[in-house]
């Protein structure tokens, strides 16, 4: 990830495996955000991309070759009509698969986008960030890759089934 990139936009799009919650610090790779410097948290869809305008003049000019009556026009104009269609599938593919991802709005106007393809897992994400915004004393390790949120320092709870309870009144 280019860090000097990052620092230098406003708006801030994050690929990244894990988040980890410290008391009052979001970290994930090389950095960190306070808890009590964010001002927002909300759940967005990731911007689209533009189509090619090139795409839709390939198929312009290849439906116009396609009717004109000149010798190998019908060839040339179906050529481009493919072209032109595979260029706007491609873009409109990428676009359906987008997904949404979680926006975190600092006090400063600076936005971090954090890419999440799976929905139910941004509301848990959302409800971890709440819960930590109003007890600052919490941990948490956001799994973003397996959809998975481990509660503590990965501590292990081990309970004893053979404790005798006969005998108590």
């Amino acid at each position: 990830m280019n860090f000097d990139k990052l620092l230098a936009s406003e708006e801030k799009v994050i690929d990244t495996a894990t988040l980890k919650i410290e008391k009052n610090i979001l970290c994930f790779k090389d950095y960190f955000l306070q808890i009590s410097n964010i001002s927002q948290v909300s759940i967005a869809p990731v911007k689209k991309h533009s189509y090619p305008i090139f795409a839709f003049v390939l198929v312009i000019i290849g439906i116009l070759l396609a009717r004109s009556h000149y010798e190998g026009g019908v060839t040339v104009g179906i050529l481009l009509i493919v072209c032109g269609g595979f260029f706007i599938y491609t873009v409109y593919k990428k676009n359906s698969d987008l997904g949404e991802v979680l926006s975190i709005e600092l006090n400063s106007g600076s936005i971090f986008w954090f890419i999440v393809k799976d929905r139910p897992f941004l509301n848990e994400i959302i409800d971890v960030l709440q819960s930590c915004a109003n007890n600052k004393l919490a941990n948490y390790i956001i799994d973003i890759q397996n959809s998975t949120i481990t509660v503590g320092d990965k501590n292990v709870v081990e309970v004893d089934n053979t404790i005798n309870l006969q005998g108590t009144d």
